[in-house]
């Protein structure tokens, strides 16, 4: 962990562009015309970063067409067509640009639908691919969660040995790579090349003019001090309630100390540290059926039970509830700044509460649809794709992410010095579960913490023992895969 904070620190390179509702992908918020891309504004720790590692070979790939899949929900991480001022949009016509001209070679991005609803379809186009052998996709952008099915089915090469990829450099995610890797296997892979995986990323949002209102201790003093828990955020929360417009009922349209939904309940699996497998030797012990794990369900179920809360029905009613300025504290995603900065009340961002203070660490994830980088088995050139996938992610930092950290998120989106400090916490602690990851096989998800929070069920003993053949049976399988 210490090496990792210091790559992020150090690099400031990491990218968090905007992030519009889930049924708003392709409909950026940012109006950020009056700030042009300044390629030549390029930090020192960039410039000493990068050369550390070698620059790549020439290399000349004759104009051919290189192609690569993607999810049409997500298109703007990859493919645009001009230039249209807008910050992210320009950045990545310029990463592509670069990259097609100083290679010679012609991006062609292939779309398709690739979302939850759509996934099975995205899935089988590649099961398709690999099982014509044709070659038809030289790289894959997918969802995270979704991409497992695949590698069950065996259809990507190992990311781990292929060539070019200097896969300890900043601008890939390192804690991605880490707690994806298996037995010697890695499969996908994310960095600053998918623009998905960096806008969400979990934090907390807090509304600064009620804070004051109910005399909310200092948020960024608790955090330093290591003193931002659970039982800080329900000391927080109990005495913030307001029956708004006075009809006796307290509903969506009344204020509450914290507003929360099914996507923010599943990352307590990693910030309140209740790993599902524990990896060694080629082997999954599944240790997640521990104390602390009933434990922690208990703790959310009084959260949203006992003290001032609501449990929204979507992560959309989350925000629309805190630019209502109808909570004082709401779970969200980092991305999810852009949205807010027109609010006329000033907010701050912190990252999720420790269980307690026995915890070494805050701990963060992200929404398991992010952007991983798949190369499939029936690639035509292996070589060139993790050539091109290399030269594409190394151009992200100094374009993309570089400019975007430093224009958008710092400067357009965050209210204060402390938000900005808070940050860079949240980035450093940004961890993954290799379980949940892997849910779609393994059975072990973040998603059972929601559905007990929602079924005001707190017995975990009793849903793991029906569940444990099961879950021993899958996990077998992901050893299998693995090894």
């Amino acid at each position: 962990m210490k090496h990792i904070i210091a790559i992020l620190i150090a690099s400031s390179l990491i990218l968090f562009p905007l992030l519009t509702s889930c049924s708003e992908k392709q409909t950026k918020l940012s109006s950020d015309t009056d700030q042009t891309l300044n390629l030549s504004d390029e930090t020192a720790a960039s410039a000493d970063t990068a050369a550390q590692y070698a620059p790549l070979p020439s290399r000349d790939a004759g104009g051919n067409d290189f192609s690569i899949l993607i999810r049409s929900e997500w298109a703007y991480e990859f493919d645009v067509g001009e230039q249209n001022g807008d910050i992210v949009n320009d950045a990545v016509f310029t990463r592509n640009t670069n990259t097609a001209e100083k290679y010679n070679v012609n991006l062609k991005f292939i779309s398709s639908p690739g979302d939850w609803a759509n996934h099975g379809a995205f899935e089988k186009l590649i099961t398709s691919s690999v099982l014509a052998g044709d070659g038809e996709y030289d790289l894959i952008a997918g969802y995270q969660a979704c991409l497992v099915i695949n590698i069950s089915n065996g259809e990507f090469l190992n990311i781990l040995d292929l060539p070019y990829l200097e896969l300890e450099a900043p601008w890939w995610l390192q804690v991605g790579l880490e707690n994806l890797t298996f037995n010697g296997k890695c499969f996908m892979v994310t960095g600053d090349i998918a623009l998905s995986a960096l806008e969400e990323i979990f934090c907390i949002f807090f509304n600064k003019g009620l804070a004051r209102n109910y005399n909310t201790p200092d948020l960024y003093a608790a955090v330093k001090d290591g003193g931002w828990t659970h039982a800080k955020l329900l000391e927080v929360i109990k005495d913030v309630t307001a029956d708004k417009n006075g009809d006796g009922v307290m509903d969506a349209n009344d204020l509450y100390g914290f507003v929360s939904s099914d996507t923010y309940v599943r990352p307590y699996v990693v910030a309140y540290d209740t790993p599902t497998l524990k990896l060694s030797d080629g082997s999954a012990e599944i240790i997640w059926n521990t104390e602390r794990t009933y434990n922690v369900v208990e703790s959310l179920i009084d959260l949203f039970y006992v003290q001032n809360a609501r449990y929204a029905g979507a992560k959309d009613d989350v925000i629309t509830a805190f630019r209502n300025e109808l909570a004082l504290i709401v779970p969200s995603m980092l991305g999810y700044a852009s949205v807010l900065r027109g609010m006329d009340t000033d907010f701050g961002i912190i990252p999720y509460p420790k269980y307690d203070e026995n915890q070494e660490s805050y701990y963060t994830t992200t929404l398991n649809e992010a952007t991983m980088m798949v190369v499939p088995i029936t690639v035509k050139d292996p070589d060139l794709s993790a050539f091109l996938l290399e030269a594409l992610c190394r151009e992200s930092t100094d374009t993309v992410a570089h400019n975007f950290y430093n224009i958008s998120l710092m400067t357009k989106m965050t209210r204060d010095d402390d938000s900005e400090e808070m940050i860079e916490l949240i980035r450093s602690t940004l961890s993954f579960d290799f379980g949940w990851i892997h849910s779609m096989i393994a059975v072990v998800s973040g998603a059972q913490y929601s559905n007990m929070v929602r079924d005001k069920n707190s017995d975990f003993a009793s849903w793991y023992a029906s569940q444990e053949e099961t879950i021993t049976e899958k996990v077998k399988k992901l050893e299998t895969i693995y090894g």
